[in-house]
């Protein structure tokens, strides 16, 4: 009976290690989750990225899922990964 259990999540643990070979600002980066954040792309580009503020991010993507393979995002947002996509950053002094 525990075999059946394991192997009912076996599927569900194999996603679950997924990695993503994404490309932010021309740079490989790997990333294990299904979706990522606007933020979350933000601190790719830059880990001592700070929110609020003076300072601004422009988030833009390419390569993505259909029906949208092209898009930009905003805080708060996020979309689906797949393999190969690239994302740019702008920084930006808000005005």
């Amino acid at each position: 009976m525990a075999n059946e259990q394991q192997s009912g999540h076996e599927p569900k643990e194999k996603d679950k290690d997924k990695v993503y070979h994404i490309i932010v600002d021309g740079r490989p980066r790997e990333w294990n989750e299904h979706e990522i954040s606007y933020r979350e792309v933000v601190l790719l580009y830059d880990p001592n990225a700070v929110f609020g503020g003076d300072v601004d991010y422009i988030v833009t993507y390419t390569k993505g899922h259909e029906p949208k393979p092209k898009g930009s995002l905003v805080d708060g947002e996020k979309t689906k990964v797949k393999d190969r996509m690239e994302f740019y950053v702008k920084r930006t002094n808000r005005s």
